[in-house]
């Protein structure tokens, strides 16, 4: 069975910062961007940039076998390749530059800029106890460990729950239990991450969809939405559009 990461949406983008000194400033005047509406996006071959044209079919071949759906390569924000295989979820329809699909995991890179907007805009303090967004009670813990708890270890993933718990993907208090202090143990737990969404729509006085609309969706020029699988909030887009975040 393919992996579900293989599965997703892959993009390498190689831009100006790929130089060779890391000490040289990237050369702006060369970066592009799409507009923001509409289908233009300039392009460059890999001809033109002195590329082994040869190793292209490998590779093409390589993300086919393991699973992908869309492949967009940049330099300086221009496509040099791009390439979309097989079928969507249904298997009727090709997937294409238009089709939508989903983030997954690679969707709380999302969320983490959105956190970073809102600290910018002093709306938000990532240093502060998660309780002074969402109240007290939002665990099971005592009123001292909850307290302890702040954005940052929502975003680095050191909350200190129990993600050994019946559906560790729950966000309601009984499943956020205690095991460790905060900061001190990794672990990959949805549950607090999740809440990182109520966690900015409180400190935003608005729907975390609609901040991330405004601050982020409607600077890039990306489509697509936020679509609840589960207990999880998951982004679904078209290729071009993770393009255009990255």
């Amino acid at each position: 069975m393919k992996s579900v990461t293989l599965s997703l949406l892959l993009i390498m983008t190689v831009t100006a910062s790929c130089k060779k000194s890391s000490d040289d400033p990237p050369d702006t005047d060369k970066l592009y961007f799409p507009p923001l509406t509409g289908s233009e996006w300039s392009t460059v071959t890999p001809e033109s940039l002195g590329w082994d044209t040869a190793a292209i079919p490998s590779l093409l071949s390589l993300l086919e076998e393991n699973g992908t759906r869309g492949f967009i390569l940049l330099k300086d924000g221009k496509i040099v390749m791009e390439h979309y295989f097989g079928d969507n979820l249904t298997g009727t329809i090709p997937f294409g530059a238009n089709t939508l699909w989903y983030w997954a995991s690679a969707g709380k890179v999302l969320t983490a800029t959105l956190a970073c907007i809102a600290e910018q805009e002093e709306l938000l303090d990532i240093n502060a106890p998660v309780s002074d967004y969402l109240g007290e009670g939002w665990t099971a813990m005592t009123p001292d460990r909850e307290a302890a708890v702040t954005v940052w270890h929502q975003l680095t993933m050191t909350c200190g729950f129990d993600d050994s718990v019946y559906d560790n993907h729950n966000t309601a208090p009984e499943y956020l239990q205690y095991l460790t202090p905060p900061g001190t143990r990794w672990a990959y737990h949805n549950a607090p991450y999740t809440l990182l969404e109520e966690v900015i729509s409180a400190a935003a006085g608005k729907s975390f969809s609609d901040y991330f609309d405004s601050r982020i969706k409607s600077k890039t020029g990306m489509n697509g939405l936020w679509a609840k699988t589960g207990h999880n909030n998951v982004y679904y887009s078209t290729t071009r559009s993770i393009a255009r975040f990255c």
